[in-house]
């Protein structure tokens, strides 16, 4: 793949990175992109408990600079490899939508963040530092959904 394909920073869920990320990445390979799955609950961490799910993304929840600090690694990660840091979409799935969603509050510069029923729970206006060439995308798929946070 060139280094001049669009890169996508994908986020996992909150059962971590999974075989569920890597057929995505594969998928969007496949359509010509460049694709980082960051991984942001460490080398084989990943729950298998409900209790062990919630544990994980509300450590990273109450700490929203953590968060942050370490979507930008991913991110500097994609780029040492060779992903192309001008042409960059942060996507993301329930957990990993938030963590889309942190990234474009802390002023990430990328082009869009798509998040698929990722988490809301700061206020709008938080968005502040959105770059004003990103854009948005969001999707809720609420009756297929694997976080629990958003079944009806």
């Amino acid at each position: 793949m060139s280094n001049t394909a669009p890169l996508v920073l994908l986020v996992h869920d909150w059962d971590g990175l999974t075989e569920y990320e890597e057929k995505r990445a594969e998928m969007l390979n496949e359509m010509g992109y460049n694709v980082f799955a960051v991984d942001l609950f460490g080398q084989d961490v990943r729950p298998t408990k409900v209790e062990d799910k919630r544990q994980h993304t509300g450590e990273l929840y109450k700490n929203r600079d953590k968060l942050q600090a370490l979507m930008a690694a991913g991110l500097a990660e994609a780029g040492k490899l060779g992903g192309n840091l001008d042409n960059t979409v942060v996507m993301g799935y329930c957990f990993g939508g938030a963590a889309a969603l942190e990234s474009a509050r802390a002023g990430m510069n990328a082009r869009g963040f798509v998040t698929f029923h990722g988490g809301l729970k700061q206020k709008v206006k938080t968005m502040r530092k959105l770059r004003h060439q990103s854009w948005f995308y969001m999707v809720r798929l609420i009756q297929q959904s694997r976080c629990p946070s958003l079944r009806a």
